[in-house]
């Protein structure tokens, strides 16, 4: 049986996915900017020195071009960049 809150249906998880809005690949400096953000009250002061000169370096290496590799794989994806990935680490 299943939990209270879950219901079962007939309907298939994607048959709306034509009719919702592809969500953009966000900036890389955005992404950057709220993992800093977000990341902040969880460390120590010092320990968000070492955070943000790490992401300033990602930033500047290798980071551009695993951004480039998203947007491409963005390019060829039926929805969102994010859903296989989602998809693969939390429901299979």
């Amino acid at each position: 049986s299943l939990p209270p809150y879950l219901h079962e249906t007939r309907i298939p998880t994607y048959h709306f996915q034509d009719s919702l809005p592809k969500l953009a690949v966000p900036k890389l400096e955005d992404t950057l900017k709220k993992y800093l953000y977000f990341s902040e009250p969880m460390v120590s002061p010092e320990e968000h020195a070492v955070t943000k000169a790490i992401v300033e370096e990602f930033q500047k290496n290798e980071g551009q071009a695993l951004q480039e590799e998203l947007v491409e794989l963005d390019k060829k994806a039926y929805s969102s960049f994010y859903n296989k990935m989602w998809f693969d680490m939390y429901l299979e």
